[in-house]
């Protein structure tokens, strides 16, 4: 057989051969190699051609494994599976955790978003109102580092003067015994006829503290605790009403000089804002066990005062957390103190024979805490909780038991005015009486008025000795003229000038210098509602004001 014979024959076979092949694997010619393009003396050698189109192949198959290693080290998908690598799934779970810590929600669909968006709204309205919202308790307060707390009233055996009965706390049953008979802060504002129609309404006072002087005059005649015997064998034998198991938990992690916080085998963290971080989160099971506590509790629209007295009391602590954070970081060495009722041991709290011109009357005031500053300077706190909740009708010509212009019916409504920089002339008194109460060193007194939502504003009044003069001039008054005489105050008393317990001109100059006292108050700061210590939930989510 000829040598072109014998190539025509290799050729045919080869043809038949690649059109099996084409039918089979549905490639084109053009992606195949076709040893039609070699040249005769490399097709003796085939052994040696097959090799090198596996090698080819193979290069391939290497070229390919080496791009979806690159992808993968990308953090991109192998498209030829659609499946994620090992290290793209990595990076998803540490994604994915990095949202949960944060609260992200950028994966989520838009839907969703939104649902969680309308769900955080704030409810303008309600019938279940939450007086404990993100509040932090005083047992809570009274661990942190930078707060000086009173011993459990139970410890407390003996007192060595009158002035000692201050450590009894103001949960306690002893300081709620040390008010009969007293004129306390509570009722000093009506013994000086501030809370009388005419003179409210030149203060400024709202109508629903115009509440009179019966309230001062039934407290005034209650037999008081004067002597020492007495206070010790009334006061110092425990059994107090608090529960004394306290939990081992920790609650605060104190922040340090350079503002980081450090736990034990953790590093440091980013510099925090407070004084210490609190570590208790309210969880979902406390926020239901709580909502079922408090469904009946304002079921109907009376409780509503009782609403705004109980959102004053819980959130009271936070208050305190609000000052004791901002004056820290002014200064690092401030320290915050717990305090009972001051003032037992002042002068005028004579426990001797009550003589000609003497009324005798009995002075305390309690300050929700104590400024003890490093030079030895000390100022009252006293703070003030705006309550968010208020009827529904107030301020709307609508009928609660009708709903008419309610359509939902509800008997809570959220109103957050704003806070004005100034002491409401209601509080003058309180004010300079516990300054009175912690003798003449205290110069000053500050004050803390707070908001749910807009942020909160703390102010300083200064000392005024010739109004305290003035103070309790019209306060002995109001023991002769009634207490001592069993007579009830009339209405508008001291302001009228008729009668023999008109105050005149002195009084209404009195009246007149509380007004201007409380709008010349001192303006220390406005705190943001993100710079207020707070609860927050678990699971970082929104908390409501209301239950329902």
């Amino acid at each position: 057989m000829s040598y072109h014979t014998l190539l025509m024959l290799i050729m045919s076979l080869h043809t038949i051969m690649t059109s099996n092949s084409l039918k089979s694997s549905n490639r084109t010619p053009a992606n195949d190699v076709s040893p039609t393009f070699l040249i005769p003396s490399q097709v003796v050698k085939s052994s040696t051609a097959s090799r090198r189109i596996n090698e080819i192949r193979a290069c391939g198959e290497i070229r390919t494994m080496s791009r979806d290693q690159e992808n993968a080290r990308s953090g991109l998908r192998d498209n030829s599976t659609n499946m994620p690598s090992s290290t793209d799934q990595a990076s998803q779970r540490r994604r994915t955790r990095r949202d949960a810590e944060v609260g992200g929600n950028k994966n989520r669909p838009e839907k969703s978003k939104k649902k969680e968006r309308r769900n955080n709204r704030m409810a303008t309205s309600g019938n279940i109102p939450d007086v404990h919202w993100r509040a932090i308790p005083m047992g809570h307060l009274r661990k942190h580092p930078s707060f000086q707390a009173l011993p459990h009233p139970d410890t407390i055996s003996e007192i060595s003067c009158l002035e000692n009965v201050r450590y009894f706390r103001q949960d306690s049953w002893q300081w709620d015994a040390l008010h009969a008979g007293r004129c306390t802060t509570s009722q000093a504002a009506a013994a000086l006829g501030l809370l009388e129609p005419q003179v409210g309404k030149a203060l400024g006072i709202p109508r629903s503290l115009r509440r009179g002087g019966s309230g001062a005059y039934h407290r005034l005649r209650q037999t008081a605790l004067r002597d020492l015997e007495e206070m010790n064998t009334t006061l110092c034998t425990g059994g107090s009403c608090l529960d004394r198991m306290e939990s081992d938990e920790p609650v605060w992690i104190a922040t340090r000089d350079n503002g980081s916080i450090g736990q034990p085998g953790r590093k440091l963290k980013p510099p925090h804002k407070f004084a210490a971080r609190y570590l208790p989160r309210m969880t979902k099971e406390e926020w239901k066990s709580r909502r079922s506590l408090m469904m009946n509790s304002y079921a109907e629209g009376s409780a509503a005062m009782s609403a705004r007295m109980h959102w004053g009391n819980t959130q009271e602590a936070t208050s305190i957390l609000t000052a004791l954070n901002y004056f820290w970081r002014e200064n690092k060495d401030i320290v915050i103190k717990e305090v009972g009722m001051c003032g037992a041991g002042l002068m005028m709290n004579s426990t001797e024979q009550i003589t000609e011109g003497d009324t005798s009357i009995l002075l305390g005031a309690t300050p929700d805490a104590i400024i003890h500053y490093p030079n030895g300077t000390l100022e009252v706190l006293e703070v003030k909780n705006h309550c968010p909740f208020v009827p529904a009708a107030w301020g709307r010509k609508l009928s609660l038991s009708k709903g008419e212009g309610n359509k939902a019916k509800n008997i809570f409504r959220i109103r957050e005015l704003p806070i004005q920089a100034e002491v409401p002339a209601a509080y003058i008194p309180q004010l300079m009486m516990e300054m009175l109460s912690m003798g003449p060193q205290c110069r000053s007194a500050v004050m803390v008025r707070q908001t749910a939502t807009t942020g909160a504003v703390i102010l300083r009044l200064h000392r005024d000795d010739q109004w305290i003069s003035e103070m309790l001039y019209w306060l002995n008054r109001f023991m002769s003229d009634f207490v001592h005489k069993s007579e009830l105050p009339p209405q508008n008393f001291f302001w009228n000038n008729t009668g023999c317990n008109g105050g005149g001109e002195r009084y209404r100059s009195f009246i007149s210098r509380t007004k201007k006292l409380s709008e010349s108050v001192e303006l220390i700061d406005f705190v943001s509602h993100g710079s207020i210590q707070r609860v927050v939930s678990a699971d970082q989510q929104h908390i409501p004001l209301f239950f329902d």
